[in-house]
């Protein structure tokens, strides 16, 4: 039923058939690519047939232009379930008594300890000083022995191991060097045992000229230190920007991006150099807890980076669960760890399958969110492309599919390297827009100042022109119908009495509007409690005051309180038909309250041009230049409320 209503609306509409089609031949196109790069890259591992014979090897030639070379068609491996002496060893070959391993330097993971066996001759015409290179840091225990095929006897020249103290190696170095030295047309065999049991097995093995072992090895720890110093200063500058513009997508990066740092400064065996040299079996378990705690941070970074919790609630919880057994199994690790070595690389398959997971997790989010926000999404995908690509090749590697030997850099190193590039261009391309969107934003509240200053300033104006007709029409009017008043003979001294009696009044009440000096002489509440019996007289509006420990203010601060109660007396009186005013000023240990509060008609906030009329920017701006807070709340029919609160 359901596929033929598919094929029905499919047939129906021309312009979705061919959408379909052109989707399914895309999807094949890419499951045949990815299947065909797997069978180019990943070789089926084979037994050789090889000769337990130990003298039928194929000599290393060593001349007098010998610089490096990778010796791994030179070598013959064998394996052993227990660790025996190099002579045992020798006579288990020797009596056909033995089976040859796999002939690969990435071996899987395995129980056995390998014997690898190779032959050098030196056919310059002089002494050659030779490195022989064991490129993986993190095996248990390795010793490299000489030894004569004649009678079977071994003399041990080289020792070291990640299961040893640092110091206790031949050759200090990250990974594993041991010098050989070979006289002029000398021939020797040498033998190397792998102690890496439980694990996954691997020992890339080149032959190098001291000479150029040295020089290479500067340009190597020159290019190392400048990848490790990117990713510090990259961390360094996320995190203060993160901290900065508070951006905790800023500081999710700056997290992951020292800890995967870390990470790979571990993996390439620095840390067991230079921390921690002599606490040894830390290295043995240091690798899988960190490798947990990097998917999280990682899971952290992709939620913010992404918007998951935005855009998908399901997505970005099921990250979460993600991470949540990952911990788990981080504990179970932690618990069972002796007993978890019966199974070797089962965990570490667990936690495989769980990034992997993620990664699948990743993609789908990334295919829904594309919609949302694009540049994000193609930097993202970009970004983690490269580390799933380098994370596979890493696995590859892992379980003996692909020989390290092959890469001339970890893959992990530089899938992350490129990953943390990309993702660095794309937060210096986010810092930029949070930076301009700042920069937008203070333009605008600039403009909003400037509009606030210019609205000061006409009510400033506004009200010395109101101050001056009131004069005029008012007082000056009244002035000039008394002085008629006295020169007439007939005129009542108890009239003028009260006529005059009533100008001063409103000349004290304007002088109180219009001139400070009166809060320096009166003080500050009794001018506000003069003020407003004043008001109650000329509106009839019943007022009250609460004065509570109010220390003594600066005069600044008082006066711009006082005219902010003018103007609030003022547009209750127009405004508010209101019975009743309450003023509050009290006190604090660091601040001092005013609340203004009356009864009448209230208005609605959210009509823009109530809420920023001058009077109100007035009152606004009086309080923000003493450093003070303003607070407006109103509705219609409930009244006004203005609470401000001022530092002191």
């Amino acid at each position: 039923m359901y596929l033929t209503t598919i094929s029905s609306s499919l047939s129906n509409k021309p312009e979705n058939m061919a959408k379909y089609q052109n989707t399914k031949q895309l999807h094949t196109r890419i499951i045949f690519l990815i299947a065909y790069t797997f069978f180019l890259l990943v070789p089926i591992q084979k037994i050789t047939a090889d000769s337990t014979d130990i003298y039928n090897l194929q000599p290393i030639i060593i001349n007098s232009d010998f610089q490096n070379l990778k010796i791994d068609s030179f070598i013959k491996i064998w394996q052993t379930e227990k660790k025996l002496k190099p002579e045992d060893l020798l006579e288990l070959v020797n009596k056909n008594d033995i089976d040859a391993a796999p002939h690969v330097t990435s071996q899987g993971f395995s129980f056995n300890y390998f014997w690898i066996v190779f032959l050098l001759k030196n056919e310059s015409n002089k002494t050659k000083n030779i490195y022989i290179e064991i490129d993986n840091p993190h095996i248990d225990t390795i010793v490299f022995y000489s030894y004569n095929p004649i009678n079977n006897h071994c003399e041990q020249i080289g020792y070291g191991g990640d299961m040893i103290p640092f110091y206790q190696r031949t050759i200090l170095n990250r990974r594993f060097i041991f010098p050989i030295k070979l006289e002029k047309n000398e021939e020797k065999h040498f033998l190397l045992l792998i102690d890496k049991q439980k694990t996954s097995v691997s020992f890339p093995l080149r032959l190098w000229d001291q000479f150029t072992f040295n020089k290479n090895e500067g340009i190597s720890n020159l290019l190392l230190h400048l990848y490790f110093g990117s990713l510090l200063l990259v961390a360094l500058l996320t995190i203060i920007a993160g901290l900065l513009f508070r951006n905790w997508m800023l500081i999710t990066y700056a997290i992951y991006a020292s800890l995967m740092g870390l990470f790979i400064f571990t993996s390439l065996g620095f840390s067991f150099q230079f921390i921690y040299p002599n606490y040894y079996p830390i290295s043995d378990k240091i690798m899988f807890p960190f490798a947990v705690i990097l998917i999280i941070a990682f899971t952290e970074f992709s939620n913010s980076f992404i918007g998951t919790k935005q855009y998908s609630k399901k997505i970005y919880r099921i990250l979460h669960y993600i991470y949540a057994i990952s911990i788990l199994n981080l504990g179970v690790w932690a618990i069972f760890h002796d007993y978890m070595l019966n199974f070797p690389g089962l965990l570490v398959s667990i936690q495989y399958t769980i990034i992997l997971f993620f990664f699948g997790i990743i993609i789908y989010s990334l295919i829904r969110f594309y919609r949302f926000n694009k540049h994000k999404t193609i930097s993202y995908t970009l970004a983690i492309s490269a580390l799933i690509i380098g994370f596979i090749f890493h696995l590859l590697i892992e379980y003996g599919y692909i020989e390290q030997s092959n890469l001339a850099v970890p893959p992990i190193m530089l899938g992350a390297g490129i990953e943390l590039l990309i993702f660095a261009i794309a937060i210096l391309i986010e810092i930029k827009k949070i930076n301009d969107k700042k920069n937008e934003l203070s333009l605008i509240v600039g403009e909003n100042q400037r509009k606030i200053t210019k609205a000061f300033i006409e009510g400033s104006e506004q009200e010395g022109t109101r101050i001056s007709q009131e004069l005029h029409d008012n007082i000056g009017s009244r002035l000039a119908l008394l002085k008629n008043k006295i020169t007439q003979s007939d005129t009542n001294k108890l009239e003028l009495h009260e006529d005059l009696n009533n100008i001063y009044n409103d000349v004290k009440k304007l002088s109180h509007e219009l001139s400070p000096s009166i809060l320096q002489i009166a003080g500050f509440r009794s001018t506000i409690e003069q003020f407003l019996l004043d008001f109650t007289d000329i509106s009839g509006i019943r007022t009250n005051l609460s004065y509570h420990k109010v220390p003594k203010l600066k005069e600044n601060i008082e006066l711009q309180l006082f005219r902010v109660i003018q103007e609030s007396v003022q547009n209750c009186l127009r405004h508010s038909n209101a019975n009743k005013l309450d003023i509050q000023i009290i006190g604090h240990e660091n601040e001092l309250i005013m609340s203004i509060d009356d009864d009448g008609n209230g208005f609605d906030i959210s009509v823009p041009f109530t809420i920023n009329g001058n009077g109100i920017n007035n009152m606004k701006t009086r309080i923000e230049s003493i450093n003070g807070n303003f607070e407006l709340s109103s509705t219609p029919n409930t009244g006004t409320f203005l609470l401000i609160s001022i530092p002191i």
